[in-house]
């Protein structure tokens, strides 16, 4: 028994890690990739509507200043940062399902 440590020789694990450090990366490489892609289609099929252009640009820099904030939010483990990576995934589907609509 002298091989089990007590609770309080337990190193504390620090930083991300397995599955969370997974979708940070994700969050970072493809979603920022994906959203200006979406942004620059977005926009280029409804800039000549004056009012669908500069709302489509708005709303997709506010989507990508949130994945931004969801990045920093699991970055420095927050006790938030699950249910924002959560909302981000309902606001991403809610916001990209009618662009793609739109695009194709």
């Amino acid at each position: 028994m002298s091989e089990f440590l007590k609770p309080f020789e337990y190193k504390e694990e620090k930083g991300l890690g397995g599955l969370l450090l997974f979708v940070f990366v994700m969050l970072l490489s493809v979603e920022v990739l994906l959203a200006l892609a979406v942004l620059i289609q977005g926009y280029s099929l409804l800039k000549s509507v004056p009012c669908l252009g500069p709302a489509v640009l708005v709303l997709r820099i506010a989507c990508l200043a949130f994945l931004l904030v969801a990045c920093v939010a699991l970055k420095r483990m927050s006790r938030h940062a699950i249910g924002i990576a959560k909302s981000l995934l309902v606001v991403r589907a809610l916001v990209l399902a009618p662009a793609l609509m739109l695009n194709w």
